[in-house]
């Protein structure tokens, strides 16, 4: 049986939740890329397990990029960047690996590999004017580390795709035309992409450690969802090609939904119906109710709930969010990770969070 845990919590940053700010060992780097001495920033102990960092934090030599331009926007960035660390995961342990951001791919040549080639461009990874849509909108590096005899040595590296599914090209009478791409096009020219990507990088001495590249497709319709990975693929440590790709099929979808359901998804959706009518009557006055779904395929990984209204007090707020956190089980299996927000159109005044794995815990913000 789940407890309800009140515990006061520190919420810090996504970035901070990969470089924690406790003491360190010291052991200053040495060197730009690969130090010879590791300078260690410890792990949080909490639930989620993130991957401590190499001191000093080092941006990204892209950093910025993500926010340039018509590329992604906030949630699109905040799904690439989990979903990467997610993926990262799946290869390399919390545990004896350390995070940094990337710095083998410099800024100018991120620049250069995103533009269209020509002249001017004669490394871009996208194609000519006039000789296809223009795909690639972003590369984002992250970096992991293994220490060995307080080494720090390169252990492999994560690198997100950024594609567009809509790109814009010149329609038979030479206006704007938007295209509206599939996933398996996009899987298609995203795994030539990486495969010249991974020549680029072993070609940059990073020959001995695995390459992983998630191909990332950007949300251009709906402002309201984020965007979703559609493949992963590895190049062996010693390898440039990438000989395992791994389709991803990923979903998100606002609850209530209006759209079309089927199966899973639509026992999911009744069921949110339901769960929001409960919460309604139980608040005397009108809140409103919404959650964010992921699934992979026909399973429900994620759920965020949030239910904004005007509050009279922290007790209206935390009796709200008790009522929500114990209706789960009617909504959502216990395999499922859930975070409730109570909060009013200004601040959040409650989070409730039950992980797939873990004892759940509520914050409630004080001031």
């Amino acid at each position: 049986m789940r407890r309800l845990l009140f515990r006061v919590v520190l919420l810090v940053g996504a970035c901070t939740l990969l470089v924690s700010g406790c003491a360190p060992w010291d052991l200053r780097p040495q060197g730009n890329l690969q130090p010879k001495k590791a300078y260690i920033s410890p792990a949080l102990e909490t639930t989620h397990r993130f991957f401590p960092g190499l001191l000093p934090y080092r941006p990204s030599k892209t950093r910025g990029m993500l926010m340039l331009g018509d590329t992604l926007d906030d949630l699109d960035i905040s799904r690439l960047e989990m979903g990467m660390i997610e993926i990262a995961q799946q290869t390399f342990s919390p545990d004896n690996t350390y995070f940094r951001e990337g710095e083998y791919i410099q800024r100018e040549e991120a620049r250069e590999w995103l533009s269209r080639q020509g002249p001017q461009h004669p490394h871009g990874l996208n194609p000519p004017d006039g000789k296809g849509p223009r795909l690639l909108v972003h590369i984002l590096e992250h970096d992991y580390y293994q220490v060995v005899n307080n080494e720090a040595r390169l252990a492999g590296m994560v690198i997100g795709l950024t594609l567009d599914p809509t790109p814009t090209v010149k329609g038979p009478d030479g206006q704007p035309t938007k295209l509206e791409l599939t996933d398996d096009v996009l899987r298609r020219e995203g795994k030539r992409f990486a495969a010249i990507v991974s020549e680029r990088l072993r070609a940059k001495n990073v020959r001995d450690v695995p390459l992983i590249f998630a191909l990332f497709r950007e949300e251009t319709q709906n402002p309201y969802l984020p965007g979703r990975f559609i493949a992963v693929g590895t190049a062996d440590a010693g390898k440039t090609a990438i000989s395992q790709w791994q389709e991803i099929h990923e979903r998100f979808v606002l609850l209530p939904s209006k759209e079309r359901l089927e199966g899973a998804l639509l026992g999911v959706n009744r069921r949110f119906v339901d769960y929001q009518r409960a919460v309604q009557e139980f608040f005397s006055g009108y809140v409103a109710v919404t959650g964010l779904a992921r699934f992979e395929g026909d399973q429900l990984l994620e759920l965020r709930i949030r239910a904004v209204a005007e509050y009279d007090s922290r007790a209206e707020a935390i009796q709200t969010i008790q009522f929500m956190a114990n209706r789960l089980n009617d909504l959502v299996d216990e395999d499922v990770h859930v975070t409730i927000t109570v909060e009013t159109v200004n601040q959040p005044l409650a989070l409730y969070e039950r992980p797939a794995q873990g004892e759940p815990y509520l914050h409630v913000f004080r001031y």
